[in-house]
Parts: structure tokens; C-alpha cells; sequence
């Protein structure tokens, strides 16, 4: 994995803000699109989606955090 996916990957999980959440998921999406699919790309993919539906059913997150993480 390229380190600016890592290192936006534990943003995402670490941070409390749900607008924190919010944009670095949305820079990990637009670093994903822009990255030409191959079998490793469609793991990646894959493994960040059920990251990301992770941190979305978290019980550690309100109501903000939910509604963010929604309109990605």
C-alpha cells in the first residue's frame, strides 16, 4: 500500500471529528479513483470499503460522525 493510503487510513480510524473523518475519506476515494485497477487495487479497494463500513457501524461514533461518513 502507498504510504498517503496508510497514512490517511489511521486518520480516518483515529480521529474524533467527524469532519476529519469526512475529508480524509474523501481524499482516500479520490487517490483510489485516480490509481489504474489490477488485481491489488481491487483488494485494496475492497479492504478500505469494509474499513470504512467498520468505522460507520462503530458504536464509538454519534450521530454527526454517522451522517458524515453517509454522504461519502
Amino acid at each position: 500500500m502507498a504510504t498517503d493510503t496508510l497514512s490517511l487510513l489511521n486518520r480516518i480510524i483515529q480521529s474524533k471529528k467527524a469532519r476529519e473523518q469526512h475529508d480524509s475519506l474523501r481524499k482516500l476515494l479520490l487517490l483510489l479513483k485516480d490509481i489504474p485497477i489490477n488485481r491489488e487495487k481491487v483488494k485494496l479497494r475492497t479492504y478500505l470499503q469494509y474499513q470504512i463500513n467498520l468505522i460507520k457501524q462503530s458504536r464509538l461514533l454519534n450521530s454527526d460522525h454517522s451522517e458524515a461518513l453517509n454522504n461519502i
